[in-house]
């Protein structure tokens, strides 16, 4: 590609000024742009800078400043001996015509705009334009224009080893009442897509002042500082200094001061990209509170973020810090101090909001600022709180390095004297779900808080024992030799510390609400006592197996309890003697209560008999007489003990009598001279849910007699698990249900329809009923709906059996072969017409049976 060396200074054309038109002028014209590149590289030895935009006019905006090169195509280095500017915005407008407000100020133009596909090189100065002064207004002044960037990058590359810098934000208008807010700074290098690698230095711009009152009104607030980089996209590497542009300082005013500008953030990381720090990177000071006529000091501007991030990726592997808060200072009225003002609150190493951080190099909080001096009387100023190492709201941080609270601001001397502020915490997690990942050589100075239920603390190097034998409870302090110390800030007297297996060795840290096991225990648990208070959380490396023979490993008898299990349960083994001892229960839930597992819960083993009688049976896994159990993970009865002439009988899985239970998991009878059931029915109605997945190992028996009506309840679209078949494995059930939105095959055998007749709920167009031994013949098979009781009839020979539905009356039922010489019993979503020939369909008439609505097809 051709280069073009330019060695003469090239500024772009001013904007016009506003006309003068009462009561409101026209705008201020935007300045020109210094030089267009494209398709050449530009090797730049002059000074370019964008023209200035056009005063406005009455009461009207200020022009925008004009881009100082602008790289459409091809490139740009700027050498040691140059510079780039953009054009300042123009000032705005004062209040001539009655209007009672002055004009905005413009906003500054960029030093380098740099396009998709374009390269850049600076050896030496780029800088973006001022924003323009807020016009005087006679109540409101102008608001100030916003400065603009050193570089904007739609695209392409840029490498920097020399200075980038946002340009200031313009000062507020001065107003007779209300004066006007300060420009927010330039942002230093805002990348929406391409790639950044900085050796130099890249700063935002300053914030602007706020205008001064003039009468005995208010003076108006400070311009933040501006960004050092903004990352929306792209890809930044960092290897010099980034620092976010400072607060600008409040206005005076008769009656009260404007706020100080608060720092900015070093990088702002949001909603994607990637940041790789090998440098320095540095949140903007806030700015020192004005010194005030009346009351009360002005109070110090809060320092930048050293990061902000709220998506992408952050790689720290050296150095970032939060801006320091400004000093409150002193207020002054007619030689007579007042009150002190409170310095600014440091900004936080990190805010983390999303994304990921990875951090192996330092991470600290900026200092709070100094409180200002109280005159004598009158308190001093309260110092300024340190800033968060990191802030951990929604993101992942992962850390190898030191994350260091910041410093607490000094309280100043005065009537009292004001209290110092608090120390930063090393991390402070926010409201929604993070995770912290501590790698070994991991160091925190300061407390961890506002750990919540949400958040999550993998040590990734320790198991749970060991993490469990280096907190303190008391303190609720993790001190380890290769991990640092963590304390967790904060009242836990309602929680609990749950420490689980991570799935890698290491171990996470979470909090529960009631109590946690994170570890063996050899005895009996009895929840809702004071040593386990429901609701009770047993982490995945935590358990409970009693030692005592045959004895129950958690018994609950209050039925507000709720117990989470996630790691292993089982009763005591039966005793082993003359006569076998009967295993213990896994879980007995005798009041209605809340029973959630993903783990495993097992019945302990039946003992063995040294006698001619059989050993012992094995325990149930879990006794259930109320309330709600929902599985994911597997229960297993314990197995029979062995004897001379008979060995023990297997327990059951689930002991179902009165409560509700909803698996995917696995449940398992136990073995044993007579195999146990998977899930036994007792004398009180029950429901078994069945969710897609589920699997049973041994029967599942509901009560036979005809006054107890469980139920069995098919969920989803079935996929693996055990499939259902009443009359074999699964018997005497009254109700069949079909979910709302459920897709599944329920089997059933003749026998059992007859012995138990059946009421089919929620049967649906994408459900079946497969009758596993009906054969299906269309000429011999004769079928009939009674749309009044909603019984279905299919007689074949001898053979009637009788399906009750519930809200069916408008269905059409269709009979088909199962293809195994039985019979499927479907639903159409629609009534359908008598006959269909040519179709393979018999049609029959129902008139003869009497029946008004007998929509039924036999295919």
């Amino acid at each position: 590609m051709t280069t073009v060396y330019y060695y003469d200074n090239r500024t772009g054309t001013a904007g016009s000024n506003g006309a003068y038109m009462k009561p409101v002028g026209t705008a201020g014209g935007s300045g020109g742009v210094g030089y267009y590149v494209s398709a050449v590289t530009l090797a730049n030895y002059a000074h370019f800078a964008g023209g200035n935009g056009g005063r406005g006019g009455d009461s009207a905006a200020g022009g925008t400043g004009g881009v100082g090169v602008d790289v459409l195509s091809g490139g740009l280095t700027n050498s040691t001996s140059a510079s780039i500017i953009g054009g300042d915005g123009g000032n705005g407008g004062r209040d001539f015509g009655g209007a009672v407000y002055g004009g905005a100020g413009g906003t500054g133009g960029a030093g380098v705009d740099l396009s998709v596909g374009t390269l850049a090189n600076n050896y030496r100065t780029v800088a973006g334009g001022a924003g323009g002064t807020g016009g005087y207004g006679t109540y409101f002044g102008g608001a100030a224009g916003v400065g603009g960037a050193g570089f904007y990058m739609a695209g392409g590359a840029l490498t920097n080893t020399s200075s980038i810098i946002g340009g200031g934000g313009g000062a507020g208008g001065g107003a007779h009442r209300f004066a006007g807010v300060g420009g927010v700074g330039g942002v230093g290098v805002a990348l929406l897509s391409g790639s950044v690698t900085n050796s130099g230095s890249i700063t935002g711009g300053a914030g602007g002042n706020g205008g001064l009152s003039q009468g005995l009104y208010y003076g108006g607030n400070a311009g933040a500082g501006g960004i050092g980089a903004n990352v929306s996209g792209g890809t930044l590497t960092n290897s010099g200094t980034i620092t976010g542009g400072a607060g600008g300082f409040g206005g005076n005013g008769g009656n009260g001061h404007g706020g100080a500008g608060s720092g900015a953030a070093g990088v702002n990381l949001s909603p994607s990209g990637s940041v790789t720090n090998n440098g320095t990177v540095t949140g903007g000071a806030g700015a020192t509170g004005e010194f005030v006529r009346g009351n009360s000091g002005g109070f110090g501007g809060g320092g930048g973020a050293g990061f902000l991030v709220t998506g992408g990726t952050l790689t720290n592997n050296v150095s970032i810090t939060g801006g320091a808060g400004g000093a409150g200072t002193v207020g002054v009225y007619k030689h007579i101090y007042f009150a002190g003002g409170a310095g600014g609150t440091g900004g936080a190493g990190v805010i983390l909001e999303g994304g990921t951080l990875i951090n192996s190099g330092t991470v600290t909080g900026g200092a709070g600022g100094t409180g200002g001096t109280g005159g004598s009387g009158y308190v001093g100023g309260y110092g300024g709180n340190g800033g968060a190492g990191v802030y951990l709201d929604g993101g992942t941080l992962t850390t190898s390095g030191t994350i260091s609270g910041g410093a607490r601001g000094a309280g100043a001397k005065g009537a009292p004297n004001g209290p110092g502020g608090a120390p930063g915490d090393a991390v402070q997690f926010g409201t929604l779900a993070s995770t912290l990942v501590v790698n070994s050589g991991a160091v925190f100075n300061g407390a961890t808080g506002a750990f919540g239920l949400n958040d999550t603390i993998d040590v990734a190097n320790l198991t749970p024992a060991e993490v469990q034998a280096d907190f303190s409870s008391s303190t609720h302090t993790l001190t380890t030799a290769s991990d640092g110390t963590l304390h967790f800030a904060g009242s836990f007297s309602g929680d609990a510390f749950l420490f689980s297996n991570d799935g890698s060795g290491g171990t996470d840290i979470t909090l529960v609400v009631g109590s946690a096991i994170s570890s063996i225990l050899a005895s009996t648990v009895t929840l809702g006592n004071a040593a386990h208070p429901s609701p009770l959380t047993i982490s995945n490396a935590g358990g409970v197996e009693p030692t005592v023979a045959g004895a129950t490993a958690v018994l609950s008898d209050i039925a507000t309890n709720s117990l989470t299990n996630h790691g292993a349960i089982k009763g005591g083994s039966g005793a082993s003697a003359g006569t076998g001892g009967k295993g213990g229960i896994g879980v007995n839930f005798e009041k209605g209560a809340t029973l959630t597992n993903t783990g495993s819960i097992t019945g302990g083993t039946g003992g063995n008999s040294s006698s001619a009688s059989g050993g012992g049976a094995g325990g149930i896994g879990v006794n259930l007489l109320a309330g709600t159990f929902t599985n994911t993970g597997s229960i297993s009865a314990g197995n029979g003990g062995t004897g001379t002439d008979t060995n023990g009988q297997g327990g059951a899985g689930v002991l179902l009598n009165g409560g509700i239970l909803i698996t995917s998991g696995t449940i398992s009878g136990g073995q044993g001279g007579v195999a146990g059931d998977a899930v036994q029915f007792g004398a009180t109605a029950s429901t078994l849910m069945v969710d897609p997945g589920a699997v049973f190992n041994g029967q599942v028996v509901a009560d036979a007699s005809s006054s107890v009506h469980d139920v069995l309840e098919l969920s989803g679209t079935q996929s693996a698990g055990t499939a259902i078949t009443l009359g074999t494995q699964f018997l005497n059930f009254a109700t069949l249900e079909f979910a709302s939105g459920a897709s599944a095959v329920a089997k059933a055998t003749t026998a059992d329809l007859i012995n138990h007749p059946l009421t089919i709920q929620g049967f649906g167009s994408g459900d079946t009923l497969d009758l596993t031994n009906l054969p299906f013949a269309s000429t011999t098979q004769s079928s009939s709906f009674n749309a009044g009781t909603e019984i279905l009839k299919i007689m074949h020979g001898a053979t009637t059996v009788q399906l009750g539905f519930t809200s069916a009356a408008a269905e059409t039922f269709t009979l088909s072969s199962n293809g195994h010489g039985g019979t499927d019993v479907t639903l159409q979503s629609s009534p359908a017409a008598h006959e269909m020939s040519g179709h393979g369909f018999s049609s029959h008439s129902f008139s003869d049976h009497g029946i008004a609505h007998a929509n039924v097809m036999l295919r």
